[in-house]
């Protein structure tokens, strides 16, 4: 039987400065915890880590605050499907939000993926280890992506590998895509080319 994962609503780090909208993280509750203790070490989300520290002690309807909401702070999501996969080294197009291209690239990739039913919709979660994962800046150099990110920094982790290879993960299952279309998804979960890195990247270079 699937454990139960949880929908955990935060800042969405992509939308431009002057407008405020959510963004789903989904995780179990050891995975939730982990990143609530990263995120008690900060300044930010501090109604949050209230709410959290709420729910631990029991109450399971502590709310926090989200682009100016009042919301649940944790509300269980339904698993469907999940499928693992590992991928080669490949490169790719990130587009930010205001259209500007990262070109990516990484050395190898391991891939989990889950689909979970949220409210009325499919949504298809992913959590990626990704090797090496570099952007491309001015004159062609790749420049490894280990830290100074400008999303939810704390879903983000850096494992550092012999030589100067290292390992990049997001701690939550971040959104892919949804649908109201449970077989298109079930289609992609074991198609290499149909995974989304975009809302990863978002954590990484946010609206900028």
């Amino acid at each position: 039987m699937a454990e139960q994962y949880f929908n955990l609503n935060l800042y969405d780090p992509a939308v431009p400065a002057f407008c405020s909208f959510d963004k789903m993280y989904v995780g179990t509750i050891d995975e939730i915890r982990v990143v609530m203790n990263r995120l008690a070490k900060t300044k930010d989300y501090v109604g949050t880590v209230k709410a959290w520290k709420a729910y631990c002690t029991g109450d399971h309807n502590a709310i926090h605050n989200v682009a100016y909401r009042d919301i649940p702070l944790l509300t269980p999501v339904e698993y469907v499907s999940s499928s693992q996969l590992t991928i080669p080294g490949r490169t790719w197009e990130h587009i930010n939000t205001w259209g500007w291209p990262y070109v990516m690239k990484i050395s190898e990739g391991r891939i989990s993926q889950v689909i979970v039913k949220h409210e009325g919709q499919y949504v298809r979660m992913l959590r990626a280890w990704l090797g090496d994962l570099c952007y491309e800046s001015f004159g062609r150099k790749w420049v490894p992506l280990t830290g100074g990110f400008w999303g939810n920094d704390f879903v983000l982790d850096v494992i550092k590998r012999p030589g100067k290879h290292f390992t990049f993960n997001n701690l939550l299952y971040i959104e892919e895509d949804s649908s109201d279309d449970l077989a298109e998804f079930e289609d992609k979960l074991l198609n290499p080319e149909a995974l989304i890195f975009d809302k990863i990247c978002d954590e990484i270079f946010a609206d900028g």
